[in-house]
């Protein structure tokens, strides 16, 4: 490019430098309208002329064909440039491809392991719930347990209290016993309190222990608060909720007669602590007959 414009200078400044072609005359004033003369071009300077025209036409011609070459050489360099542009455009576009594609894939594991964690974590969570409730349910059956059995120390610790030499305690003592009361003793024991403290008063006084069967292992939560709650504040009312469970469990069925006026008559003695009884004689005693109706039986 730079060399063609230098050529294009070098051309024109030649041009500037050839001299004028033909001579002018000057104007003179005529008499009657003189006309203007002009110069008469010579041979000589006819030649001079078409040869000047000859070479500014050879520079024009090569002024043209350089500045095709120029623009042929500059349309190449720019197909170059704009084809190796489009091919790093490309590369970068492919790069631009590739780089997505990863980071789709990191964001695809780095979500599977966030679930992954999330997961595992709440199944930690769980295990540890149900492991925690599965501890507390066995705190609180052995606190109730120890409760019972702490329950069962203390009754037999009334009983050898209340048993003396002169008054001995027939639940500790059940040897004295008459043989007819010890039979409706051990069928009629169901209470479990009273079942564990024959058992150890026996083991102290080296007596067989009969083997305590599978329904003494199990421990009544129910029953136990209600006996802690009557615990703290004894008292005979049957409102209570450990008495009326007595009186429907056990001495209901004890006193369940025939005859509900003979079981209420019992019952309000015992309560009262006017009931008497008295030793079987050992002799025969007279026969009284008394009638079925009187018992309660069957008219």
């Amino acid at each position: 490019m730079w060399r063609g414009q230098a050529q294009f200078e070098d051309t024109r400044q030649h041009l500037q430098k050839q001299p004028v072609v033909g001579q002018w005359k000057p104007l003179a004033p005529s008499n009657r309208g003189q006309e203007l003369q002009q110069p008469e071009p010579s041979a000589k300077d006819s030649a001079g002329g078409d040869e000047n025209q000859s070479v500014a036409q050879l520079n024009v011609s090569r002024l043209r064909s350089s500045s095709v070459e120029i623009r042929e050489k500059g349309s190449e360099f720019l197909k170059e440039e704009l084809h190796r542009a489009q091919k790093e455009l490309k590369l970068k576009d492919e790069e631009c491809e590739r780089l997505s594609k990863v980071r789709e894939q990191l964001e695809q594991e780095l979500e599977e392991l966030t679930a992954s964690l999330f997961e595992e974590a709440h199944k930690m969570v769980r295990e540890a719930n149900t492991k925690q409730a599965a501890s507390e349910k066995q705190l609180r059956e052995a606190r109730g347990k120890i409760d019972m059995l702490q329950a069962e120390v203390t009754a037999l610790k009334t009983l050898v209290i209340t048993s003396t030499p002169s008054s001995p305690n027939r639940e500790l003592h059940p040897q004295l016993q008459s043989p007819s009361k010890a039979v409706f003793r051990k069928g009629h024991g169901r209470n479990k309190s009273t079942s564990s403290a024959g058992a150890a008063t026996a083991a102290s006084q080296g007596l067989p222990v009969e083997p305590v069967s599978s329904e003494f292992k199990e421990v009544d939560s129910i029953l136990l608060a209600e006996f802690q709650a009557w615990k703290e504040s004894p008292t005979l009312d049957k409102s209570s909720s450990f008495l009326e469970r007595i009186y429907q469990e056990d001495v209901g069925p004890c006193l369940d007669f025939t005859k509900h006026e003979l079981s209420e008559l019992i019952q309000a003695a015992v309560e009262q602590n006017t009931l008497t009884i008295e030793p079987v004689a050992t002799q025969a005693l007279p026969v009284v007959k008394v009638s079925a109706i009187e018992c309660g039986g069957p008219k």
